[in-house]
């Protein structure tokens, strides 16, 4: 980790992200991170002269999608996102907003507050925690409107302005912060790869677009077969993409934002066998693949490894099963 020249910011290199943690107790420090956070379409004032007041976030840019858990004390500001969506997901507090539009009131456990783009926003927390989600409306829309087919009319409009983490749309997008909280910011980016990575930002906008417009949520309630072809999809390809790492289906459910359950059921449906199974394919046909190459005996434990098999007797079992002979012979 590495000390840049502005007070209270570091960033450290977690394999393929850049984690960006700053931290101050200075309400002028954190008014100018926060600006040039939003860029130039976006602005921010923040109430200066506040007691006790306490600015901690880390931050991931993933392209066009940034991921921040914040954690914020004596915290108000006034500010419009511009051409963005930002969610907030409280962790632990709340906090209290208004929009131009409308009170939206008190957010906190169970529900998510949906920051409108263009829209002037003030922003009161006492004490509390929020993962974060920011995401260019454009993107959004061109999601949206890639799964219905169809044109949203006055997408800023649309966007609803709460979540309530009871309806299981929601809840699953909940579930994809979390999982993804946890792997980036926190404690596994340092062994995803960088198809992991593009793979989890492509769901947060996925999950998200299929959430707070109005029109695609309607849409989506019309069509509940496309939702779970979708799943199966989004999982297929997470599996394709990551099949070398260890994947546990709960977490994989996780990222896709919906239930172990729900996935287990989609895949049998569509494919036949469940999600390991799936997962078992793909990982025995990409070491079939490598080893019709000339490789040595010794090379075999290698294939296994690259394939996502820590154990090469469940490898050597597998593979035999699948293909009626060991994987020395086919080598």
């Amino acid at each position: 980790m590495r000390q840049l020249q502005q007070p209270g910011r570091t960033e450290s290199q977690q394999g393929h992200v850049t984690v960006e943690r700053y931290a101050t107790q200075c309400p002028d420090q954190a008014h100018g991170y926060l600006e040039a956070s939003y860029g130039r379409s976006g602005s921010v004032e923040l109430e200066l002269g506040r007691r006790d007041f306490h600015f901690d976030v880390a931050i991931a840019r993933l392209g066009p999608v940034h991921l921040m858990d914040a954690s914020v004390s004596s915290f108000c500001c006034a500010k419009n996102i511009g051409a963005l969506v930002q969610v907030m997901l409280p962790v632990s507090g709340g906090t209290e907003l208004k929009t131009k539009s409308a009170a939206t009131g008190h957010i906190g456990s169970g529900k998510c507050a949906v920051l409108r783009p263009d829209e002037p926003t003030t922003e009161h927390a006492s004490e509390g925690r929020a993962l974060v989600l920011t995401v260019p409306l454009s993107n959004l829309v061109d999601v949206a409107e890639m799964s219905m087919d169809a044109q949203l009319s006055g997408a800023g409009a649309d966007v609803v302005t709460t979540l309530d983490c009871r309806d299981p749309a929601a809840a699953g997008f909940s579930r994809s912060m979390f999982f993804a909280s946890k792997e980036i910011l926190h404690s596994g980016s340092m062994n995803l790869p960088a198809n992991a990575i593009d793979s989890m930002a492509r769901l947060l906008t996925e999950n998200l677009a299929n959430v707070i417009f109005r029109g695609s949520r309607e849409w989506l309630s019309k069509h509940p077969a496309s939702v779970g072809a979708r799943v199966v999809s989004r999982a297929k390809d997470f599996i394709a993409g990551n099949a070398e790492r260890p994947i546990l289906i709960h977490e994989l459910a996780a990222s896709l934002g919906v239930s172990s359950r729900c996935l287990e059921i989609n895949f049998h449906k569509a494919v036949g066998m469940s999600p390991k199974q799936w997962l078992f394919e793909v990982r025995l046909n990409r070491a079939r693949q490598l080893l019709t190459r000339p490789v040595s005996a010794a090379a075999v434990s290698h294939v296994a490894r690259d394939c996502g098999f820590a154990d090469r007797r469940l490898f050597a079992r597998k593979y035999k099963e699948r293909f009626g002979e060991l994987p020395s012979v086919t080598s």
